[in-house]
Formats: structure tokens, C-alpha cells, sequence
């Protein structure tokens, strides 16, 4: 086996700390979700209205989302318990672990594809519900969502190929794209939704929902800055400073659903298209 240099070790040391604090920040963050998730459910159960099939489709998104933010969180504590414990040793052996493409990996990086993809559908079918059921409308961000999938899949694809996960080559080919996808289905929906209420009902509409607006709004906002900071290290192709990339996903994860959680029991769709 051939020696390892100091710089190496270095390296390898940084991108496990890397992984070791991504999993603490990760579980901290999914704490954080589960109170949210918690205040959601109250909420709904205050609800005394009538619930239409949209409402019940949308809340089973919502615990949907949550359960797959559960099992990326698992997945990664069992990839973290599997390295330093099970497979414990020097630095080299632990990140050579890390390297290599395992079932934990693949769970978690299909966990976030999906999580993503149920969120952008959400956000889909905002902008169809407030526009009159217009796929007219619809189809821009539902192109943008189905163009993600299809590079969040291919990201899957490569990333069970562990020569691409030390040379990073694939993150500047479809990592971008991906993300910059998403984002720009986050911030065109957003805007779609303003307008809708806008042209509708004018600045009194506004104001009238603004309390929904304004988590819609801010939710989008959050998770738009959230990849906007993500994506220069995603893209990155330098290995030794692409370490912080893993903490800085850890806070994307639980952050990708903040768009959809938005969607208050109290302020309905349907009922903003009618104003």
C-alpha cells in the first residue's frame, strides 16, 4: 500500500469531520422539523372546516416528506456508525470507507431526489390550483421539476460509481443543473402565486392573505438562499476544500420541504382563487 503524504491525511481528516459534524447539524435540524411537524398537526386538528381531497393530498405530502427526512437521517447515522465504529482505524481507513459506494449512500441520495421531487410537485400544484387549473401555466415550473428529476437520477447514477466520488468530474456536469433547477421552480412558482393573487384581487387581496403570503414568501426566500449558498460548493471541483459541502447539505435536507410546509391549513387555495 502506498504511503499516504501529511497533506493527504489532511484532506482526509477535514472531509471526516466534515461528515461527522453533518450528521450532528442534520439531527439537529430534523428537530427543529419534528416541532414544526408537530405545530402542523395541532393545527389541522383545530381545523373544524370541511376538508376537500386536495387538503388530504397535500397533508399526506407533508407527513410524506417528513418520513423520508427520517430515513435520510437514519441512513446517514448508519453510515456514520459503520465507519467509526465497525470499520474504525487510521484516518485513510475511515475516509476509504466513506468512498466507497455503500447502501447507506444510495438511500440517502435517493431520499433527497424524492424529497425534492415531492416538494417541487407541491409547488406545482399551487400554481395550477391558483391560476384556475391552468396547465398553460403550470407547465413552466412543471418542466423545471421534471427536468431536476431527471438529473437528480443521473446523480444517483454516478454516485454509485466511487472513482466519480473522489474525482468530483460529475458534480460540475449535474449537480448545477440540478439544484439551479429547483431553485428556479422555487422562485418562478413564488412569483407565479404572487401575481395570480395580485391581478386578481389587487393590493386588497394582498392584504387580506397576506399572512399566507408571507409564508409562502418567506419559506421560498429561506430555501432559495439556503442553495443559493450551497451551490458554489456542490460545484465545486477542488476535493481538499469540497469538505464543507456535506454540513452545508445537512442543512439543505430538512430546508428542502420549508416551501411545501408553508401551505397553511387555514388559507386554503381554493379559497384565495375565489377572491
Amino acid at each position: 500500500m502506498a504511503a499516504v503524504s501529511p497533506a493527504e491525511i489532511a484532506i482526509y481528516h477535514s472531509w471526516i469531520d466534515a461528515y461527522l459534524v453533518s450528521a450532528f447539524v442534520e439531527l439537529f435540524m430534523d428537530g427543529l422539523y419534528t416541532a414544526l411537524i408537530i405545530v402542523t398537526i395541532l393545527v389541522i386538528a383545530s381545523i373544524k372546516q370541511k376538508r376537500s381531497l386536495s387538503d388530504y393530498v397535500i397533508y399526506a405530502s407533508l407527513f410524506l416528506l417528513y418520513a423520508m427526512c427520517m430515513v435520510h437521517l437514519g441512513s446517514w447515522a448508519a453510515h456514520i456508525h459503520d465507519a467509526f465504529i465497525n470499520h474504525t482505524g487510521d484516518t485513510s481507513t475511515v475516509f476509504a470507507f466513506f468512498s466507497l459506494a455503500s447502501h447507506q449512500a444510495i438511500v440517502r441520495d435517493v431520499m433527497a431526489v424524492a424529497m425534492t421531487l415531492v416538494a417541487d410537485l407541491i409547488l406545482v400544484w399551487r400554481v395550477f390550483a391558483v391560476w384556475g387549473s391552468s396547465w398553460k401555466i403550470a407547465s413552466v415550473p412543471l418542466i423545471l421539476t421534471l427536468f431536476a428529476l431527471a438529473f437528480g437520477i443521473q446523480y444517483i447514477d454516478l454516485a454509485t460509481k466511487p472513482s466519480n466520488l473522489v474525482s468530483l468530474k460529475w458534480i460540475t456536469d449535474v449537480a448545477g443543473i440540478y439544484y439551479g433547477s429547483t431553485l428556479g421552480n422555487t422562485v418562478i412558482s413564488t412569483l407565479l402565486i404572487l401575481l395570480r393573487v395580485h391581478s386578481l384581487s389587487g393590493t386588497k387581496g394582498i392584504n387580506r392573505y397576506w399572512r399566507f403570503l408571507s409564508l409562502v414568501v418567506e419559506s421560498a426566500a429561506l430555501y432559495s438562499v439556503i442553495l443559493i449558498i450551497y451551490m458554489p460548493y456542490v460545484t465545486g471541483t477542488d476535493f481538499a476544500t469540497h469538505a464543507p459541502t456535506e454540513i452545508v447539505q445537512s442543512v439543505v435536507i430538512p430546508i428542502t420541504v420549508s416551501p411545501s410546509l408553508s401551505m397553511n391549513p387555514c388559507y386554503p387555495l381554493e379559497v384565495i382563487y375565489n377572491v
